[in-house]
């Protein structure tokens, strides 16, 4: 996200991630599997070994190839570009991940999304290039992650020991598996997976889970947004006498609304009216066989209520079901017998990839990638008044003349780990979002401590926080934030249905007035000072002298009062600075008319320091003054406001880096700061034009200073 940039208002995605180039995982281990041939020749993969270790149940286990398990192994045997068969899919019943069985039983009607997973052009056959190695891809944190596997399974009885297609000859969903389990350390980790963080993996989606409700589900249905409904329990049987397997995924693919009166034409929509009746459109993944799981009740294709529609709505209705196993039933049957529902929002680029998704609205998408870092902006939930706002902050303007409000989706995502042993991240993450005025251009601790945030989500560890809102036109600001003071990375996105205008909460590198020149003015010097200057000092001199000057006249000229003193005042390094201002030819030394100058302008820094700092903050330190007093990092911001400047997020973070120690900043380098600021903007500005025309910008120019 740039500065004042939109980047929802344009269908595709701002910032496009690649694929990981070198293989490798958030943690660092590779995962390319460089190819290692075994003694028959075929490949054996060294980094996930067939070893007990990789196994979650000590039973008899048998490792295998697919030629040992068949005559002639394939991969898959629908074309390129074409859903899943019946007989290529995973059985439903089985040893295999439930999570990852629910995910790709989502995706086995969306052939794009799933190939780019599971790459079709593998083969078993020798003469296309088999050698016993096969590759796959997951999405991890932004990238696409290849992790590639050889192709011996656990068996037992001749068959993959867990999840396999139904055709025993086709061996595309084992491998996926194996590859999938090699990604989490084993198959034993793969048991604290959920179906959100499967979907997650295989589609790159933002994922959160809701309770069933109506509003959710006409908010949702008509976007490129993936739904899946988890069944609930019904006295301890695996089938429901209605047809419907327990505690076992369902598609959602569409709703309608029909009328009492069969003379009415059935209707897109979502909620009911009079005698109107809602009807939502489900699939099972199992296609036929005996795990087909279609739903036999109410408005199924047999029931009553199904037969006393007239013949073009049934034909309406079963136009819509293009599948042989989608099924309608009524809205309020469905949130009874349904517990949760997932919903993974894809993205403009993935929507533009799937042709099954395009009857869909797509969403429009930005995303951003930044890092909370202590003392700078890791200032914690909206309870912590004083360092919430150094949060970083996000826009989003929803402009007015739109009929209804903007579904809005934001999603934060912590830099996790793959290779854990449980569900939950080490860390927490939240975020905040509030409404602000259109005038305001930052959240401020005021603005904090005044007004109750519109929405937040709680600090919890889990690997993303998403939250789906309906928002009216106005301004609103997301604040993304962990534990106070904790540092890590994050993945913001922010979706929308319709234009809305989204940008990183920046400021622009000014001096907003020239403080440095006003104090040059002959008037403001003080002659006296000036004549005792003259008298003790050369005409020019060093920044070693200068410190002297500060330090020796401290506590007793009234011109310098309060700049030093005996045990305390301006560092060496303070002073170079300082002389720096006034040093245009780099020679070290300042001619002692400027002097008087200097003190101006560092008395009214110190001035400000007082007014913004140790006053009210509470951590000043006065027992050696002002000079020892400290104070929390984390008001820089003002600081630099009140002295007359203003910088951007990441010099605001240089200088952090820079001139603070323990999440406070002293005196000194809060001087420090100043002085680095106006003498980037002096350089700068006094660039001749050909030197302008390099790509050398302003906070270039400013971060080169900070770390000289």
């Amino acid at each position: 996200m740039q500065d004042h940039q939109s980047t929802l208002s344009r269908p595709r995605s701002a910032e496009v991630i690649t694929a990981n180039g070198n293989g490798t995982l958030p943690n660092g281990r590779h995962m390319n599997g460089v190819l290692t041939r075994g003694p028959g020749g075929l490949h054996e993969d060294l980094e996930f070994p067939p070893t007990p270790r990789t196994l979650s149940k000590k039973k008899q286990i048998v490792w295998m190839r697919p030629h040992d398990m068949c005559a002639r192994p394939q991969f898959r045997i629908a074309p390129p570009g074409t859903p899943l068969t019946a007989r290529e899919l995973p059985e439903p019943v089985g040893p295999g991940d439930p999570s990852l069985l629910a995910a790709l039983g989502c995706l086995s009607q969306l052939p794009r999304l799933l190939e780019r997973v599971v790459p079709p052009e593998q083969t078993f056959d020798t003469a296309n290039g088999y050698c016993g190695m096969f590759k796959f891809r997951f999405w991890q944190w932004g990238k696409w992650i290849e992790v590639r596997v050889d192709d011996r399974l656990p068996t037992r009885g001749d068959r993959p020991a867990h999840m396999h297609c139904a055709q025993p000859d086709i061996f595309w969903a084992a491998l996926l598996e194996k590859a999938y389990a090699k990604l989490y350390g084993g198959y034993t980790f793969l048991k604290y997976g959920t179906v959100g963080r499967a979907l997650q993996d295989l589609t790159g989606a933002v994922v959160q889970s809701v309770p069933p409700s109506g509003p959710l589900l006409g908010g949702a249905v008509p976007r490129s947004t993936l739904l899946i409904a988890i069944s609930g329990l019904e006295k301890e049987t695996k089938r429901r006498r209605s047809g419907l397997l327990t505690e076992h995924p369902y598609c959602v693919t569409g709703l309608a609304r029909v009328r009492a009166n069969s003379n009415d034409s059935a209707t897109h929509g979502s909620g009911s009216s009079g005698g109107d009746t809602s009807l939502i459109r489900l699939r099972s993944p199992w296609i036929g066989g005996e795990w087909g799981g279609v739903w036999c009740g109410a408005w199924s294709e047999r029931s009553w209520e199904w037969n006393a529609l007239n013949e073009r709505d049934r034909e309406l209705l079963s136009s819509r079901s293009s599948n042989d196993c989608e099924f309608w039933m009524s809205v309020n049957e469905f949130l009874t017998r349904f517990v949760v529902i997932w919903l993974a929002h894809i993205g403009p680029d993935d929507w533009a990839l799937e042709p099954g998704l395009h009857t869909r609205a797509p969403w429009r998408a930005a995303l951003a990638v930044r890092q909370w870092r202590g003392g700078f902006n890791a200032g914690g939930p909206h309870k912590f008044i004083d360092t919430t706002a150094t949060n970083p902050q996000f826009r989003i303007r929803v402009p007015p003349g739109h009929p209804s409000k903007a579904h809005v989706v934001v999603a934060v995502a912590q830099k996790y780990e793959c290779y854990r042993s449980r569900n939950y991240e080490d860390e927490e993450i939240g975020f905040t979002i509030y409404e602000v005025p259109p005038g305001m251009q930052r959240v401020t601790p005021q603005y904090v401590s005044e007004q109750m945030p519109l929405d937040f989500a709680p600090l919890s560890n889990l690997r993303e926080i998403a939250t789906f809102f309906a928002l009216p036109a106005g301004d609103f600001v997301v604040m993304p934030h962990a534990a106070q003071h904790r540092e890590g990375r994050f993945l913001l996105r922010i979706f929308a249905d319709q234009h809305t205008d989204v940008w990183e909460v920046n400021e622009e590198n000014l001096v907003i007035h020239n403080i440095a020149a006003e104090f040059c003015d002959e008037r403001t010097i003080d002659a006296r000072i000036l004549y005792k200057l003259r008298a003790r000092y050369p005409h020019e001199i060093d920044a070693t002298q200068l410190q002297a000057i500060l330090k020796a006249h401290g506590g007793n000229n009234r011109g310098f009062r309060g700049l030093g003193g005996i045990n305390c005042g301006p560092s060496l390094e303070l002073c170079r600075g300082m002389l720096a201002l006034r040093d245009p030819a780099l020679g070290g030394r300042l001619s002692i008319e400027h002097v008087p100058a200097l003190i101006g302008l560092m008395r009214f820094w110190k001035a400000a320091f007082r007014r913004c700092g140790p006053s009210s903050s509470g951590t000043a330190t006065l027992s050696r003054g002002i000079w020892a007093s400290k104070v929390s990092s984390y008001c820089l911001r003002g600081l630099l406001w009140a002295g007359g400047a203003t910088a951007s997020n990441k010099v605001l973070e240089a200088l952090v880096s820079r001139f603070t120690r323990n999440r406070q900043i002293t005196l000194e380098g809060y001087l420090l700061s100043m002085a680095r600021l106006h003498l980037a903007h002096e350089r700068y500005h006094s660039l001749d034009a050909k030197a302008k025309a390099s790509p050398l910008s302003l906070e270039e120019m400013i971060l080169m200073t900070i770390y000289s």
